[in-house]
């Protein structure tokens, strides 16, 4: 009866989606496709070029959007306002912050946040919706 192949090393976590190989001091690209773990040999002992092989691999795989890496803050709120009023009427449901008045606060925390990272002052009276700024 044969017995499986014991390894000798193992792989230590050295960055974001890479690992080295204790024996043989080889990087791999570790990353998700459809929910399944890819491990791929960066075929390198140099940990610089497993930096610039493990993000061209990224790149080749979809996995990495570089338009989207410059994102603002601005533009994620204004992003997620979309999404809002996109799934407002789905989300309507009695009794929740979606409903009616509801929307509209959560809206307004929305613009009060964004206008307080941009550098206005805060609410004077501590509270934060709309409210607040009728004081």
């Amino acid at each position: 009866m044969e017995t499986a192949h014991k390894r000798s090393g193992e792989f230590r976590k050295v960055g974001r989606n890479l690992f080295r190989y204790s024996t043989n001091k080889t990087y791999y690209a570790v990353f998700k496709i459809g929910g399944k773990k890819i491990w791929k040999s960066l075929e390198t002992a140099d940990r610089a070029l497993a930096d610039r092989k493990l993000a061209a691999e990224l790149r080749q795989r979809g996995l990495v959007d570089l338009r989207q890496s410059r994102t603002t803050l601005a533009q994620l709120l204004e992003l997620y306002e979309q999404g809002m009023e996109a799934h407002a009427p789905h989300l309507a449901v009695e009794g929740t912050e979606w409903t009616g008045s509801g929307f509209g606060a959560q809206r307004h925390r929305v613009h009060r946040f964004m206008a307080v990272r941009v550098g206005d002052p805060p609410v004077a009276s501590g509270r934060f919706g709309p409210a607040a700024d009728a004081l």
